[in-house]
């Protein structure tokens, strides 16, 4: 198996290990059942702009490694 190959994998178990943990803690949990309508929008905005700089650093990261 190529290093990239596994590297892909162990990124795909690593981030459906992360769902399901995130998934567990919320259905176990009162999470964001405190928060008032604009403290959802607010932790909503955080969240879009969090998961656009992950994207951003992970299209950055593959373009370092196909120059590589």
């Amino acid at each position: 198996m190529s290093g990239g190959l596994f590297t892909w994998i162990a990124e795909q178990i690593k981030a459906c290990s992360d769902f399901l943990v995130l998934l567990l803690i919320r259905g176990t949990s009162r999470f964001e059942s405190e928060l008032t309508d604009e403290g959802r929008q607010e932790q909503r905005m955080w969240r879009d702009r969090r998961m656009r700089s992950l994207k951003g650093l992970a299209l950055r990261a593959r373009r370092r490694q196909q120059t590589s």
